[in-house]
């Protein structure tokens, strides 16, 4: 996706001119955000188990930073 800056779209030709890497989407079904948006490769298990070890050890690391809360985004 674009950077909010360049309107938060899906990247185009535009962004890649710009110097932005696009990177390969991952996500856990293989179907794209929205017309015009990139089609995301499906995530295997293991790798949805390595996305949440990665949470987890997150969250450990901020709780040893002193933080007391923890804000987690997960609308997609």
């Amino acid at each position: 996706m674009q950077r909010p800056w360049h309107g938060n779209g899906p990247q185009t030709t535009i962004d890649t001119d710009r110097g932005d890497i696009i990177w390969e989407p991952i996500a856990p079904m293989d179907r794209p955000l929205d017309v015009g948006w990139l089609k995301p490769r499906k995530m295997e298990r293991k790798e949805l188990g390595e996305v949440r070890d990665a949470f987890v050890k997150a969250s450990e690391r901020s709780i040893e930073a002193g933080f007391e809360i923890i804000e987690i985004h997960m609308a997609h």
